[in-house]
C-alpha cells in the first residue's frame, strides 16, 4: 500500500496559516502574501500576463481564453478577484508556464491599484461598466475610472481589448499607451459581431470579424467573451 504526505502536508499547513493569521490579523497576512507574490512577479518574466476588468463577462472571458489556448499553452487563471486572490494565483505559477489570466476586481476604490501592481498585465481586457459596487464608487464614472487604472497600466508594448459597444470603456482607448483592439457591434469595432441571434457556432469573417449571439442575456455575455 503506498503512503503519500499529500494528506497530512495540507493539514499541517492549513493549521499554520490559521494560527498565523489569528496572530498577525488576516489584514497583515494577507499584505505579506501580495508583497511576496508581487517579488516572485518581477523573477518570472517569461509567462505573458493578462488582466480582465469589468462589471460583467469576466469569468466567461476568462474561461474561454483558458479553454482556447489549453492545447498550446501552460496556464493558470485566478479563481477569483481581488488583491489577495491575484497574489495567490501568481504563487502558483512557476517557470513552466507560458501565460497567467487575472480578474481584477473594482469592488473598492483602490482594489484595481493593488491588483495591477501585483499582475502587472501587458494586455488588458475590459468587458463593460455598469452600477455594480455603484454604493462604494458613487457613480458609474467613477466606477469606469477605477477599471480604467488596468489599462493606463499597461506598457507601450502592450494591447488593450476594449468593448467599444460601451461608450465608458470606448472612452479609455485615449488614456492608452497600448496598442487597442477593439470589438463589440459597434462598426467603428475591428472585431464586430453581426446578425445577432442566439446561434451558438461562430462564424468568424475577416475583415472585420464577425460572431453571432443573442442581444442580451448570458448569449450576448458569452458573445463578448469570445470576441475578447
Amino acid at each position: 500500500m503506498r503512503y503519500s504526505l499529500a494528506g497530512p502536508f495540507v493539514h499541517v499547513r492549513d493549521a499554520l496559516a490559521w494560527r498565523l493569521r489569528r496572530a498577525l490579523g488576516d489584514q497583515r497576512v494577507n499584505r505579506m502574501i501580495e508583497i511576496t507574490a508581487g517579488c516572485w512577479r518581477r523573477v518570472l518574466t517569461r509567462p505573458v500576463y493578462i488582466g480582465i476588468a469589468g462589471s460583467a463577462g469576466k469569468t466567461t472571458t476568462k474561461k474561454l481564453l483558458l479553454e482556447v489556448l489549453a492545447h498550446k499553452k501552460r496556464r493558470i487563471g485566478s479563481e477569483h478577484n481581488g488583491p489577495t486572490d491575484i497574489a495567490y494565483t501568481l504563487l502558483q505559477m512557476g517557470p513552466m508556464h507560458d501565460l497567467c489570466i487575472g480578474e481584477l476586481s473594482e469592488a473598492r476604490p483602490g482594489d484595481m491599484d493593488q491588483e495591477v501592481a501585483i499582475l502587472r498585465p501587458s494586455i488588458g481586457i475590459v468587458t463593460v461598466v455598469r452600477d455594480d459596487h455603484g454604493s462604494n464608487h458613487g457613480s458609474r464614472d467613477a466606477i469606469a475610472a477605477e477599471i480604467g487604472k488596468l489599462v493606463t497600466s499597461l506598457p507601450a508594448s502592450g494591447t488593450a481589448v476594449l468593448n467599444f459597444d460601451d461608450e465608458r470603456v470606448r472612452a479609455m482607448a485615449g488614456n492608452c499607451a497600448a496598442k487597442v483592439i477593439s470589438y463589440g457591434t459597434s462598426p467603428t469595432a475591428e472585431l464586430r459581431a453581426e446578425d445577432v441571434s442566439s446561434v451558438v457556432d461562430v462564424d468568424w469573417k475577416l475583415p472585420p470579424r464577425t460572431a453571432c449571439a443573442e442581444p442580451g442575456g448570458r448569449s450576448a455575455q458569452l458573445s463578448q467573451g469570445l470576441m475578447a
